[in-house]
Formats: structure tokens, sequence, C-alpha cells
């Protein structure tokens, strides 16, 4: 993502005007591997398929009490991204100053909503879809890494974010221990 969809000056610029942006090493323990880039071509990164990566990228986007309202995992091309990120920007003026019960409550329905109108549109792309049976004709496989990114917000939505790294620490810390 650095690489591709952050090298685009407008959404960085968005970025930096409605968000605090942060960078979070998910691999602390292999310094060599930061800052580093893969040996793929430029147009093999941008061939990259969105929502590829999964855990290993994550952005979320919080309220300014540091709380999460949504989040996306993998790799996002630019205007996706950008589109992801006006949503959230969207959805944090829509929650304002409410308390944090009504807050929640409201971002909640907000992502159900959400998630409900990309499920009916992936119904309508595989109903489009010359042939339903075949994997390789799903018209978006994106809006269903979308879909998935929405069920996990929805279930840590309202969570402080620090919260949530730590958590992804510990996972990691445990994972490792086991491979």
């Amino acid at each position: 993502m650095r690489t591709v969809t952050f090298a685009e000056l407008d959404l960085v610029a968005y970025l930096r005007e409605h968000f605090v942006t942060v960078w979070h090493n998910q691999t602390p323990d292999r310094p060599g591997l930061f800052g580093q880039q893969d040996d793929s071509t430029p147009q093999e990164r941008k061939a990259y398929s969105e929502g590829g990566g999964g855990a290993n990228v994550r952005t979320y986007f919080c309220a300014p009490d540091g709380k999460l309202i949504y989040e996306l995992e993998g790799y996002w091309a630019c205007q996706r991204y950008l589109r992801e990120a006006f949503y959230a920007r969207a959805l944090a003026v829509r929650l304002g100053t409410l308390p944090d019960s009504g807050r929640t409550q409201l971002n909640g329905q907000d992502l159900l909503d959400r998630r409900s109108r990309l499920a009916k549109q992936l119904q309508e792309a595989a109903a489009d879809s010359e042939d339903p049976f075949d994997d390789s004709a799903t018209p978006d496989r994106a809006l269903a890494v979308l879909e998935k990114n929405l069920s996990a917000a929805m279930e840590r939505v309202g969570q402080p974010v620090i919260l949530i790294l730590q958590e992804a620490e510990h996972e990691r810390r445990w994972s490792k221990a086991f491979t």
C-alpha cells in the first residue's frame, strides 16, 4: 500500500486533512522487513487484488477519543481506499458528539445497513454473471472482502483501538510460539 495506494498525493492530502495517521509495524521482531519492499514490479503491485494481504495490513478509523468506528483489512487501491476513507469520515461526522452508548448503537446500525447494501450489490453482480459457478467469474471480489470487513468492524465498534492493537499483538505472539 505504501508504494501504490499511499503514493497518490490526493489520498495522502485527504488523510492528513481529516485523520491522524499512525504507522504500526506488525512485525517488530523482524526489523529487516521494516521499510523494505518486495521484488515485485510496479505493474505487479498495481495488479494485486484488493482486500489481499489479510491481517498483515490493517486500517483503523477511530473517533477523536480513539474508539473504533470502522476498519479495513488488507490491500486497497487508491480509489477504493479513498471511498472508504470518505465513508469513515462521513460516519465520524454523523456520530459527532453523541454519548458513547448512542454513538456505538448508531455506529453499529450504520455498519449493518452498509453491509446489507453490499450484500445486495454482491447478489445483483452474481445474478448478472455469465457463469455463477465459475469462481474466477466473481464480478467483484472486493465487495465480498468489504462485507467481511464490515462484519469484523461491527464486532469491535466502540472499542479503544489500543486494545485492538494489543489483541493483535497477543495473537501474533501466540501464533509465533507455535510455528
